[in-house]
């Protein structure tokens, strides 16, 4: 656990990529991304290392008809851990 949330931990090498996805209920507010990070009002996920999100709709599970995907690609910038953070934002 991470203050306010669940963090996870990768080991990288350096030009390492990862992909990582958070998923949003559709309609709620709308998902944003920054350098580092997706969030909408509620959930966030963010790490240190350089992302790069795309937003997919059309998911869903059974208590939420509208769920939207962010993918997030990073990119380790050096050897060693790289962390994901999801929790409220």
């Amino acid at each position: 656990m991470a203050d306010g949330g669940v963090r996870l931990r990768f080991n990288a090498t350096a030009g390492g990529r990862f992909e990582y996805s958070v998923f949003f209920v559709d309609g709620e507010a709308a998902q944003q991304s920054d350098a580092t990070s997706v969030f909408d009002w509620t959930p966030r996920a963010t790490s240190a290392a350089p992302c790069d999100a795309a937003f997919e709709d059309g998911y869903a599970y059974d208590a939420e008809p509208k769920l939207v995907r962010a993918r997030l690609a990073l990119r380790a910038a050096a050897d060693g851990p790289l962390d994901v953070t999801v929790g409220s934002a």
